[in-house]
Order: C-alpha cells, then sequence, then structure tokens
C-alpha cells in the first residue's frame, strides 16, 4: 500500500490536481474562520464594486460576495460528496450483487438500471426537487445520488462477471463463505481502484447537478451555495450591469473544483492503467536516463559466436517506476544459443527467467528497460530497428515468445483458426484466408494435433492441448528461435510429455532452430536441453552441459536446486530432498557482494563483500569464489573470440 502512495504522489499531475481540490476544500472547510460575516446578511449596497471592506463586493441585496464564496464552496462540496458516496454505493452494491449472482436477479436489477438510464435524469431531479417541501443541503445530495448510480452499477456488473470465473473465487466458494462475504472480500478488493474514481466522478456529477438545479430556483432553502449565487445573479442581471464580481467568483471556483476531480481521475487512471502509466512517465524516462550512467559498462570489443542465432552479452535491464526504487531484474547475463540446441534457463520464482526472456525476444516495453547490452538475433542488432521493423521483421519470424501462463493466452471469444490467420496476415497480407486455415490445418495435422481445433474456441479445449495449440500458432512462421518461458508449468505429467515431444518434433522437422526453455524443473531440462544457464538475482551464476552441472554442479545455489527436486531414477530411492532455506533477495535492495550468500552456507567473507567474477574450467562457467580455491581460473576480461562474456 505504501508503494501505490508513493507511486501516486510522483505523479505531478496527481500531486497537483489533489492540491488544487485541497486548497479548494480547506476555502470552503475554513470559512467562518475567515470571514465572520452572516452570508445573507445586507452589509452594503446593491453590487459596490470590491473594496477594503468587501473584497470580492457585494450582491444585488448588499451581502459580501467573498462570505457567500466561502460559505457556497463548502455548502456545494458537501452536496457533491453527499451524491457521489450515495450514487458509488448504490451502484457498486447493485452491480455487483447482479454481477455475482446472475440469473434472475441480474435480470431484474439491470432492467430496473436500465429503465433509470433510459429517463434523462435531470427531468427526475427536476420532477423530485418541486416536489420536496424542504430542500436542505443533505435531502438535495441524497436526492441527486438516488437518480445517478445506474452507470456505476453497470459497469461494477461487468467488472464482477469477470472476476467471478476466477480460480480464487472457486476456492471462497468451496469454503462455504457467503454471497455477502465473497463479495466484500473477495470481489470489490479487487474493483478498489475503479470504485474510487467512480466516486470520483460522481462527486463531479453531484456538483454540477447541484448547479444545475440551483440555477433553476431548485436549490437548497435558506442557505447559499456555487449555483445559488449563479441564480441571484441572472436574476438580477449582473452580467448586464457589469457586476462581474457577482457572477465570476463562483464560476471560477466551479470550474476550479471540476477541473481538479476530473485531473485526479485521470491521473488514477494512467496509474492503475500500466499501458497509459508507463507511456506518459516522463519521470520514469528520466530517471532511467540517470541509470543508465550508472549501469557497468559492457565488455569492449567482445562478439557473439559466428554461428550463433541468438546472443547476448552484458545486458542489464531494469523496471522502473517513478517514485520507487528501480528493480534490477537482469545483471551482466551474456548468453549464445546455437542452431540445433537447447539452451535451459534454471532458477527459483523472482530471479530473472521470465524478465531474460522478454528481452532476448525483443518484447521492450516500460516500466522494463535495458540500461546497458546488446543483443543479437540471426547476426542482425534488433535495438537499431523502428518498432515497425521490428514487429515486422524479427517478432514471429525470426525469434517467437511461448509466453508464461500460455493457457491463458488464446482469446476466448475467437476460434483458433481466427487466431492463426492474425498471426499469419500480419506478416504475410499477400495470403487470404483460406490459404492460411490451409496452411495452418496441415501444420496441424503434420504435428500430430487435430485439424478440427481450428475449429473450436479455447474453452473446448483442455489444458495439455492449449499449450500445445499455443505452441503451434507461435511457430507458424517457422521462427529461427522459440523462446518458451515455463510451457510445461500447471500441466500433468501426461501433457508435459506432449508439449516436451512437440518441441522436440518441431526441432527435429527444421520448423524451429532452435530453443531457450525456461523453467524451474530441473529434471525437466535434463531430458530436452543441451545447455543450462543457472540464474539468481538476475544474474548467471552457473553454465555449461546439462548433464554435467546437474551431475555436478559447482556453484552453492546450483547444489541447492539439486538437492531441492526428487532426483529420477535410479538414485530416486536413497535421493534426499532440501528445501533452500531463506528466499531470494529483493532484486530494488540486492545486497552487497554475492547476492546468494545470506543463503549460503559456505559463503566466505570476501562473499559478502565482492561480487564474484566468472571462473571457468572448460566449457562450464561459474560466479563463485569458492572456485578460486579449487583451481579454477578467472575467465578473461575480454573472454574468449566467438563466445559472449559472461558477468565480469
Amino acid at each position: 500500500m505504501g508503494a501505490t502512495v508513493r507511486m501516486l504522489f510522483a505523479s505531478r499531475r496527481f500531486t497537483l490536481s489533489l492540491a488544487l481540490l485541497l486548497a479548494v476544500v480547506a476555502l470552503g472547510l475554513l470559512g467562518p474562520l475567515v470571514s465572520s460575516r452572516d452570508p445573507l446578511l445586507m452589509s452594503g449596497g446593491m453590487f459596490e464594486a470590491p473594496s477594503r471592506e468587501h473584497w470580492l463586493g457585494t450582491d444585488n441585496f448588499g451581502r459580501d460576495v467573498f462570505t457567500q464564496l466561502l460559505y457556497g464552496t463548502r455548502t456545494s462540496l458537501y452536496v457533491g460528496a453527499i451524491a457521489g458516496l450515495v450514487a458509488t454505493a448504490i451502484g457498486v452494491a447493485v452491480g455487483a450483487l447482479a454481477g455475482y449472482r446472475g440469473g434472475w436477479l441480474d435480470e431484474m436489477l439491470m432492467g430496473l438500471t436500465n429503465v433509470f438510464i433510459t429517463i434523462p435524469s435531470i427531468v427526475i431531479l427536476i420532477l423530485v426537487s418541486v416536489s420536496l417541501r424542504t430542500r436542505t443541503a443533505t435531502i438535495m445530495g441524497l436526492v441527486i445520488g438516488l437518480t445517478s448510480w445506474p452507470w456505476t452499477a453497470r459497469a461494477v456488473r461487468a467488472q464482477t462477471t469477470s472476476l467471478k470465473t476466477r480460480e480464487h473465487m472457486d476456492v471462497a466458494r468451496l469454503s462455504g463463505l457467503s454471497t455477502p462475504r465473497i463479495i466484500l472480500f473477495e470481489i470489490l478488493p479487487f474493483m478498489f481502484s475503479y470504485i474510487f474514481m467512480a466516486f470520483i466522478l460522481q462527486f463531479f456529477g453531484g456538483l454540477m447537478s447541484e448547479a444545475t438545479l440551483s440555477m433553476l430556483g431548485l436549490g437548497p432553502f435558506q442557505t447559499v451555495s456555487l449555483g445559488v449565487m449563479l441564480q441571484w445573479a441572472l436574476l438580477w442581471e449582473a452580467v448586464r450591469v457589469g457586476a462581474w464580481w457577482a457572477f465570476l467568483p463562483p464560476v471560477f471556483f466551479l470550474t476550479v473544483t471540476s477541473f481538479s476531480l476530473m485531473s485526479l481521475n485521470a491521473s488514477m487512471d494512467e496509474f492503475f492503467n500500466p499501458r497509459a502509466r508507463d507511456r506518459s512517465a516522463r519521470a520514469g524516462a528520466r530517471a532511467v536516463a540517470r541509470l543508465r550512467e550508472v549501469a557497468p559498462h559492457a565488455e569492449a570489443g567482445d562478439e557473439p559466436a559466428p554461428d550463433a542465432l541468438l546472443a547476448c552479452w552484458q545486458l542489464h535491464a531494469a523496471y522502473v517506476s517513478p517514485g520507487l526504487p528501480p528493480v534490477w531484474a537482469v545483471n551482466g547475463v551474456s548468453l549464445a544459443v546455437r542452431p540445433g540446441e537447447v539452451l535451459g534457463i534454471a532458477g527459483e520464482s523472482g530471479c530473472g527467467k521470465t524478465t531474460l526472456a522478454h528481452l532476448l525476444a525483443c518484447h521492450l516495453e516500460p516500466p522494463l528497460y535495458l540500461l546497458k547490452g546488446q543483443i543479437r538475433v540471426a547476426g542482425r542488432d534488433p535495438l537499431t530497428l523502428s518498432p515497425e521493423r521490428l514487429r515486422r521483421e524479427v517478432r514471429g519470424e525470426l525469434v517467437a515468445m511461448l509466453p508464461q501462463g500460455a493457457l491463458n493466452a488464446l482469446n476466448p471469444t475467437r476460434r483458433v483458426g481466427a487466431l492463426a490467420v492474425d498471426v499469419v496476415r500480419e506478416h504475410h497480407p499477400e495470403l487470404t484466408r483460406r490459404e492460411v486455415l490451409d496452411q495452418a490445418r496441415r501444420r496441424f495435422e503434420h504435428l500430430g494435433l487435430p485439424a478440427a481445433v481450428l475449429d473450436q474456441y479455447p474453452h473446448q479445449l483442455s489444458g495439455g492441448m492449449k499449450q500445445r495449440v499455443v505452441a503451434v500458432l507461435s511457430t507458424l512462421l517457422n521462427p529461427r528461435v522459440l523462446i518458451a518461458d515455463e510451457p510445461t508449468s500447471a500441466l500433468d505429467v501426461t501433457s508435459q510429455r506432449a508439449v516436451l515431444d512437440l518441441l522436440r518434433r518441431l526441432l527435429e522437422e527444421g520448423i524451429i532452430q532452435s530453443v531457450v526453455f525456461i523453467t524451474h524443473e530441473l529434471p525437466l531440462l535434463q531430458q530436452v536441453a543441451h545447455r543450462i544457464a543457472v540464474m539468481y538475482a538476475g544474474r548467471l551464476v552457473e553454465t555449461g552441459r546439462v548433464e554435467e552441472v546437474l551431475a555436478g554442479p559447482q556453484h552453492p545455489y546450483t547444489q541447492a536446486l539439486v538437492r531441492s527436486v526428487l532426483a529420477p531414477e535410479p538414485r530416486r530411492g536413497r535421493a534426499r530432498v532440501e528445501g533452500i532455506p531463506g528466499a531470494p533477495p529483493d532484486l530494488r535492495e540486492l545486497p552487497q557482494g554475492c547476492a546468494f550468500a545470506p543463503r549460503c552456507g559456505v559463503a566466505l567473507d570476501r562473499c559478502r563483500v565482492e561480487v564474484p567474477p566468472r571462473f571457468r574450467s572448460g566449457d562450464r562457467d561459474a560466479w563463485c569464489w569458492r572456485l578460486l580455491e579449487e583451481g579454477w581460473l578467472p575467465a578473461p576480461v575480454a573472454g574468449r573470440r566467438g563466445l559472449p562474456p559472461g558477468d565480469g
């Protein structure tokens, strides 16, 4: 919660809008302390100009306009706040109940909502206000709130309908929670940001409705509001006689209050909408420029392997959000993937594997920024291409990504065949829909998947079939490299084997030439990978051939990973599984020295103060100071030509 507040206040628009609104509220609340006059007391002549005695002059009855402005602001804000609270509460209650329960209750509540929407709210407000014998500020706020909730109800109902299908809702229902508790504790917390923004909009609507009714002579009795001040100015023709002080101050305060509310709502929308926030965060761009200055410099003179399809060296990347410390997700990572090779990347959750996958796939969008380093895809530098060329010439054509959570990557409203058409025709618009479907059908049949899948919706497919479908869709353009980010997570053993068999066949058939396989399940890498790279806290800690690394891990973290999983046959009967003590460090505050030192049982004093360099023995690299005692030598500063350097 604290981080969210800091990020909000880092937005200049939010802070300025909030400061402006608080200034108006403060004037309204402190009105009696600023001016001791009665706002309805006649203390001067008709339409007297501003003077020392009357700072903003007098109105048509000789009453002090400045005093009226203070009291009127408080009344208008009070009416708007009451209307906003009532309308938001009713809208949230009706929308959440209709969306969660569904059925006849949903139809009845939404039918009532639609009736209110079809009748202009101003007509209802006028009819109700005329019928009231007394119109206090509280009654005005309640009336406005009771007639302006339908739009909030419809929006909340749509949000609730989506939320109730999520997995945590099944757990809540199976636990026997009642409907009110589920709505209060399992649904509404996910909509807090939207509910707050809805309140701001309803507050604004209540403010404007009160002003409109007051100008029509239907405002609160025996009190002053900004709308009532405008009504008096209109009745006594203040504009015609040139008494600008009678109408401009309430117009100005209404404008300032409305502007601050709408600007506050827009700034919160930018914050809670990641795409809008990230594209507008100029402060984030300045922070990135500063981080690029302090990021470690890449090794000079190093080139990727000549035969590498995908290579990177000295990548430093961070998530940068205004008002928060940067999250250093990738620190000095260097890798190369050659034709016909499966490179496995392993590590615990939160170690930077998925971030590295996005970098290798050239998928860089704020708040993720590449601060230092280089990438080569099939000999090309994708970072020099325009976004349009990167999308058309690299993504899908040279490198494709099988994303984490691919089970939910398919659009539930479209058939699989339509998704295949979108993928191919985006790069080859000259092909017709029928030609693309024929190609996709042949590809599915060639890889042992039923072609009938193309005519089905995602919800008609099993989890394992969805995963394989996403894999095939990702490779329809025959990319050189496929980056598979945990493609077997949440699958049973049979489905895992089917996905692995599909990846092998894609390689054997030449549809793809290399695979980067990211997982935290080491036994899977033993089945599919040729080489392995182990990551911890955004850094590489060990690389080498998979059988050598898993049979004789050198880095303490790799050793701990191997001990934490059940070994395959024939060692299964005598293997002892041990958990890794502690947890990975916070990437915003990496410890000094080796990041694994706080969890390492064999750490040296040097490990806690100095980041270990890369040590090499044959084709194996590891980053651990203890290897110096075992005869390993630090790798050359510039690395061997043809291999990208490690983390120096």
